[in-house]
C-alpha cells in the first residue's frame, strides 16, 4: 500500500511539474471576466499577477504588504490580484479591505489553470515581453528585489529566500485542489 501512496504522489508531483509555468517560459493569456476596481493597460508593462481569494487567510494578510508595494512600486509595475470568485463575493470583500492592486475575476479559472497554479497565495513577476521572471509566495519577494527588477528586469536570489520552485511557507499557502 506504501509503494501504491508513493508512486500516486510521485505522479501526482511530475504532472503538476508538466503543468505549472516556470521561469522563462511565455506567460500564458491573462482570461479575466471582470476588473472590478478598473481595467489596467497592460501592453509593455511588468507585471506582478497574484493569484489569491477571501477565504485564504494567508491571502488577506498580504494585503497590507501588497498595497505598500503597490504604493511605492505601481509606476513601474501593474499589480493585478486575481481570484476565481464570484463578483458578489468580490464587491463585498472590497467594501470592507482596500486593495491598491487591479482585481479580476478569473474567467471561469482559465488564468489560474493555465498557470498551473495549485497553492495560493502565489504570484509571478512578467517582464514586458510577456515572460515569467519569478514565481513564488508574494511574501517572500523583497523590496530591494523588486527595485531591481525595476531598474535591470533581473530578480537577485535572497540566500535566505527559497528558490521560486519550493514551496516556502508550507504554513502560509492553501492547495486549491
Amino acid at each position: 500500500m506504501k509503494k501504491v501512496i508513493a508512486l500516486f504522489f510521485l505522479f501526482a508531483v511530475a504532472g503538476y511539474t508538466l503543468r505549472a509555468q516556470n521561469i522563462g517560459d511565455k506567460a500564458p493569456d491573462i482570461k479575466v471576466a471582470k476588473w472590478m476596481n478598473a481595467e489596467p493597460n497592460l501592453k509593455g508593462k511588468k507585471l506582478f499577477l497574484e493569484f489569491w481569494a477571501t477565504w485564504c487567510g494567508p491571502c488577506k494578510k498580504m494585503i497590507p504588504h501588497l498595497n505598500e508595494l503597490n504604493l511605492k512600486y505601481g509606476k513601474d509595475l501593474t499589480f493585478i490580484s486575481m481570484t476565481n470568485e464570484s463578483p458578489d463575493v468580490i464587491e463585498e470583500f472590497l467594501k470592507k479591505n482596500q486593495m491598491k492592486a487591479f482585481v479580476a475575476l478569473d474567467d471561469k479559472g482559465k488564468t489560474n489553470e493555465s498557470f498551473g497554479v495549485k497553492f495560493i497565495p502565489h504570484a509571478f513577476l512578467i517582464n514586458e515581453a510577456g515572460v515569467i521572471d519569478w514565481a513564488g509566495h508574494p511574501g517572500t519577494l523583497t523590496e530591494e528585489q523588486i527595485q531591481t527588477y525595476i531598474a535591470t528586469g533581473k530578480i537577485i536570489a535572497n540566500e535566505e529566500q527559497p528558490s521560486a520552485n519550493e514551496d516556502p511557507q508550507n504554513n502560509l499557502l492553501y492547495g486549491l485542489t
